[in-house]
């Protein structure tokens, strides 16, 4: 209730979610190792010493708790699954011996694991007792983080939530249990094998896509002049390997893009191509991650086109993504987008082009 007597009623949000009826792994995960999207199976397959992580960091909103469900066999080898990186994290761990005695819950501060093996278990009894790891689960990880919050791991069984371990914080700590809530969805296989069927993070008690901080940038002091012969790009943007001395790793929400021409052009949205000699430059070095480039004068690789239109001087276009454009697309390090453009006109005339990047930063 709050303090008219009303009830609260707790909204979701889908961060990510992921399945493998078709392959989308290349697109949303960096991976290593001997990975394999098996299509008669709907899964992805793990062999030794071979990882996936998300390209992006899912944001945690304070106030709120994070969901997290994934479909796999983790109890083949010596495997990680969860939400972490190598400094913060949530996940399960099962080890080398396929035995139930291997399971581990772990919560990683600073690179540092705290291990809750399975005879320290306090979830649910009948699962604790029945439960094989060598088949295949839909698990969960459920946390309120606020620096000290509570964690749950467990199962669904049945359409149920049966918990099979509670971290309960209050009173306890002196400090953070991890250093970052915002964290990419990672499955490791040291040993072993392991798969992966399907996976979603979900915002309990969130409804929209969290708040940031609005930044923007354009070619306005460089105007480009482009031809009719092929793509040329006016503006990309991308993640600066560092912010604020750390690995850049904030969220990133593409609010719109514009072009302007003096004359007839066809322009493109590109994710991800190759530039030809790029001069990457900070929005702002202190308080934004992203860099843009002005100074690329050819694109060696299109990437992916994944969206496209024409302008004139007279109507120039100015587009709002909406989800709509980028989609499923993620932003992070290493991923690059890129607005070109090239002149419709048969004539050797050129074209001056602007462009401009609008977007949030959530960290």
């Amino acid at each position: 209730m709050d303090m008219l007597s009303r009830f609260r009623v707790s909204s979701m949000f889908t961060l990510f979610e992921f399945q493998q009826v078709y392959n989308q792994l290349d697109v949303l995960f960096n991976k290593s190792g001997n990975v394999k999207w098996n299509k008669d199976l709907a899964c992805c397959d793990f062999s030794e010493n071979s990882q996936i992580t998300t390209v992006e960091y899912f944001p945690y909103v304070p106030g709120k708790s994070n969901l997290i469900l994934f479909t796999a066999i983790i109890g083949n080898g010596e495997n990680r699954i969860g939400v972490f990186d190598e400094y913060s994290g949530l996940f399960f761990k099962s080890g080398a011996k396929q035995n139930n005695s291997n399971i581990s819950f772990n919560v990683r501060l600073n690179g540092t694991d705290q291990s809750i093996k399975s005879r320290d278990f306090n979830g649910d009894p009948e699962i604790l007792n029945t439960i094989d790891y060598t088949k295949a689960h839909i698990f969960y990880i459920r946390f309120l983080w606020l620096g000290v919050g509570n964690i749950e791991f467990g199962i669904v069984r049945n359409s149920e939530f049966k918990l099979l371990h509670k971290i309960d914080n209050y009173n306890k700590l002196d400090n953070v249990y991890m250093k970052r809530a915002s964290l990419p969805f990672s499955v490791n296989c040291d040993s072993g094998t392991c798969k992966l069927i399907s996976a979603t993070i979900i915002s309990e008690g969130n409804s929209e896509i969290p708040q940031g901080y609005p930044y923007t940038c354009s070619n306005t002091t460089i105007p480009v002049n482009i031809s009719n012969k092929e793509l040329s790009p006016i503006i990309s943007i991308r993640y600066s390997p560092t912010f604020q001395n750390d690995i850049n790793h904030i969220f990133v929400k593409m609010n719109s893009f514009s072009i302007m021409s003096n004359r007839d052009i066809y322009y493109t949205l590109l994710y991800n191509p190759k530039l030809d000699n790029p001069m990457w430059t900070d929005v702002d070095t202190n308080k934004s991650g992203i860099q843009y480039d002005i100074i690329s004068k050819k694109i060696l690789d299109n990437g992916n086109l994944i969206h496209s239109g024409f302008c004139n001087s007279i109507n120039n276009n100015n587009n709002v993504f909406q989800e709509k454009i980028m989609n499923k697309f993620p932003m992070g390090l290493d991923r690059i987008i890129t607005i070109a453009a090239k002149t419709v006109c048969t004539t050797t005339k050129t074209a001056t082009c602007f462009g401009g990047f609008n977007w949030w930063e959530i960290y």
